[in-house]
């Protein structure tokens, strides 16, 4: 029931935009679409969906079997790189010959083809009309992304299940840190607890994480570096980031910790931000703008004096993509709903001093919101 509602869903916007057949290049919609989640992408994985008759599913030869495992599209076509000389059938290689195959079984040619504009390389687009030189394109990106934004029970569910995971691995890796680990050390720790605890509780699911732990003064006031070996020292500050994703579907759960005592000035920004991050927590809720959740977080870190050190934007979805819409900044006029799902991480990066960042993994309900990730954020629970 849930891949049907999809896929009508996904119909019901092709036919309200005229468009006879999406064609969706994007790893993230392809997973919506069809439940397949690919190791890798370099070579097309492409979902065909034309709106009076069934889906199909375009991948490498190498993935077929993977793909006839876990997709709901059965109509699955595959393409091999190159072929051989002695194989009594000569496979296709081209899987833009195969996509004007479907195209042609369709009848539609000369119809309204949907593509994602937002992702499509210009090589890509160059090959698609070479090969359909009378159909006409047109942007079908918003169709599928608009969507996501509202997660399902099944979605909120998953979503939920990873944010677990996260919030449980910081947790693991937060009691093992010490003056003398290194930042790749912390990660990995609670990664493999991670892993033993999800081996259990979810069998077969496939885990992926996202880490970094960048520690001291200055690299920790850096937004997004990875883990090094470098060791953590006394009086350094650690911004521990922590995504793991569940069979396809991300949480997130990030803690900024401090090894041994803080300074007054860093003991300040601790506060302010956490201070940010609950109020535009506090305030989310059915019939808010994210953007006005942008807008309480970043008041009260201007307010403190520190605006020009908060860098990015407040939050952003979770989901399939490790980030999504809706992103909470002052551009985006998406209104909260039941089911969409996002971080808040207001943040403080000053160089030579600190940077500060939480971030939990946030559902909005039909009376207000529920917070997946649980881990304390305050000063001394953060003190190790």
């Amino acid at each position: 029931m849930e891949h049907e509602n999809r896929l009508r869903r996904i119909k019901e916007n092709m036919q309200q935009n005229n468009i006879d057949v999406l064609i969706s290049w994007k790893p993230a919609n392809t997973a919506y679409i069809s439940n397949f989640i690919a190791f890798i992408y370099s070579r097309p994985i492409i979902t065909v969906l034309p709106l009076d008759q069934e889906p199909s599913l375009i991948v490498p030869a190498l993935d077929e079997d993977h793909a006839k495992s876990e997709s709901l599209i059965r109509d699955i076509r595959s393409y091999v790189e190159f072929t051989l000389e002695e194989e009594e059938e000569q496979k296709e290689t081209d899987p833009f010959q195969i996509l004007k195959n479907i195209i042609h079984e369709y009848g539609l040619e000369t119809g309204t083809l949907g593509i994602e504009e937002n992702f499509f390389s210009i090589t890509s687009l160059k090959g698609l009309k070479k090969i359909l030189a009378k159909a006409e394109f047109v942007d079908g990106g918003e169709i599928v992304d608009k969507l996501r934004i509202v997660k399902s029970k099944e979605e909120i569910e998953a979503v939920k299940r990873a944010a677990e995971l996260a919030d449980f691995g910081v947790s693991k890796s937060i009691e093992a840190a010490r003056e003398g680990i290194t930042e790749i050390e912390l990660d990995t720790i609670g990664n493999n607890a991670v892993l033993e605890r999800s081996s259990v509780e979810y069998p077969d699911y496939a885990v992926r994480f996202i880490n970094m732990s960048p520690s001291g003064n200055s690299r920790s006031a850096l937004v997004h570096v990875f883990s090094t070996s470098k060791k953590l020292e006394k009086g350094d500050f650690v911004v521990h980031t922590r995504l793991v994703s569940l069979h396809g579907y991300y949480g997130e759960c990030e803690r900024t910790f401090v090894v041994g005592e803080p300074t007054e000035k860093q003991k300040e920004v601790f506060e302010v931000v956490t201070k940010a991050q609950l109020a535009a927590i506090d305030a989310a809720e059915p019939g808010v703008s994210v953007s006005k959740l942008d807008d309480i977080a970043r008041g009260i870190i201007t307010d403190a004096g520190y605006g020009k050190y908060f860098l990015h934007r407040t939050g952003h979805g979770i989901g399939l993509e490790p980030h999504e819409r809706p992103y909470l900044k002052e551009e985006d006029p998406t209104i909260l709903e039941p089911g969409i799902i996002f971080s808040v991480e207001p943040a403080i990066y000053i160089p030579g001093i600190c940077g500060v960042r939480h971030s939990d993994t946030v559902l909005i309900t039909e009376d207000g919101h529920e917070v997946f990730t649980k881990y304390p954020k305050d000063l001394n629970s953060l003190t190790v």
